[in-house]
């Protein structure tokens, strides 16, 4: 099982933050996390693209 580093530990800590936890279900899987900050980064952009297109889609329809 990888170890994780400062930046993506695989022990839970006292605050968690949504990339923490991406991070530590990663190591738990055995997933290298040296490029761990670029695939959550993307998911974040094209997920928050997504719904914002679909919030500004919903305000167009109804408004």
């Amino acid at each position: 099982m990888n170890s994780g580093d400062a930046c993506c530990p695989t022990r839970m800590p006292v605050i968690i933050s949504p990339c923490v936890v991406y991070c530590h279900n990663l190591a738990r899987a055995g997933e290298p996390l040296e490029q761990a900050w670029i695939s959550y980064t993307m998911q974040l952009v094209g997920f928050g693209a997504l719904l914002g297109v679909a919030a500004y889609a919903a305000v167009r329809y109804f408004v």
